[in-house]
């Protein structure tokens, strides 16, 4: 089984308990509007370039057979449509303006990676999160991995936006100790609007998953000026308060990384203002006193 990873990263300390190392997968059948992932939303290759890092130097046109780069009156220039995502002129490029957002591995080799720290996963309670993007979205890759993993005696978590079929929810529910679950509104024409989803899947998803006893971390990314309302963090505490398996709730503040990588892409960037330290506060403050779930910033 193969699919398509942007990044594996290890000893992480965010991504569910102890240290951890997450694989990021590409795709992802929603387009929230404030991703701080884009690379994360087409399950193909992409090309990021980061113009202040360009030095005009030009290996990257010396190199690409496609004519991708065009130079030109001080101005440095991509035609994407040409681009065959062969990562040439990103490894030409001595200064990091240009990268490849996309690898293809297969399941035993995303394994064999992850293997590498098992003895920080048993010494601090940690293991492996499968990320994205969705990670649900290439599932018969993470079912292989959750799998594989688990049978090695290492924990698996799967971050996901509970946005696939309940059927692989249950198939991938034998193999993993904990789900990150992302609520991200609490209204239906919302949810549609900003993520073009369905938030009923989210919740239908999230029954099933507590349904089969495992853990959950209910996750919040909140965006200040679109669910930073009373009544999205009482709809939120409701949720949570509604099930046991629901451990703890996790405020995941809006940051503006996402759109430096939208432009990067070639893409226009939607643009929130994202919260304060005092606001944040606030959220957990707020929340903590609606639901008697550990509340934390993610």
């Amino acid at each position: 089984m193969t699919g398509t990873i942007f990044n594996i990263q290890r000893f992480c300390l965010n991504d569910g308990p102890g240290i951890r190392t997450t694989v990021f997968m590409k795709g992802c059948p929603l387009h929230c509007a404030w991703c701080h992932n884009p690379e994360s939303l087409s399950f193909e290759k992409e090309l990021l370039y980061n113009a202040e890092r360009c030095v005009g130097c030009r290996k990257c046109e010396t190199v690409c057979k496609q004519g991708v780069h065009i130079f030109g009156d001080g101005a440095h220039l991509l035609e994407r449509e040409k681009c065959v995502f062969c990562g040439e002129c990103a490894s030409a490029c001595q200064f990091g303006a240009l990268s490849l957002a996309g690898t293809e591995m297969t399941a035993a080799e995303i394994v064999a990676v992850s293997e590498r720290d098992i003895n920080f996963y048993r010494n601090s309670g940690g293991g492996v999160t499968l990320s994205g993007g969705e990670p649900m979205a290439q599932f018969e890759l993470s079912l292989e991995v959750a799998s594989a993993l688990y049978k090695k005696g290492i924990s698996v978590a799967i971050e996901t936006s509970g946005t696939a079929s309940g059927d692989k929810y249950r198939k991938i529910a034998e193999f993993t100790d904990l789900f990150l679950f992302d609520l991200k509104l609490s209204n239906e024409e919302l949810y549609k609007k900003y993520t073009g989803g369905r938030l009923e899947t989210v919740l239908e998803n999230l029954k099933v998953i507590s349904s089969l006893g495992k853990d959950v971390i209910l996750r919040l990314p909140i965006i200040p000026d679109v669910n930073g309302d009373d009544a999205h963090f009482e709809f939120a505490a409701a949720v949570a308060n509604g099930y046991p398996t629901v451990k703890s709730i996790e405020i995941m503040p809006y940051h503006a990384l996402g759109e430096e990588k939208q432009r990067r892409l070639g893409r226009e960037a939607a643009v929130f203002r994202a919260p304060d330290k005092n606001e944040i506060d606030g959220y957990i403050e707020k929340l903590s006193r609606l639901t008697d779930k550990p509340v934390k910033r993610g």
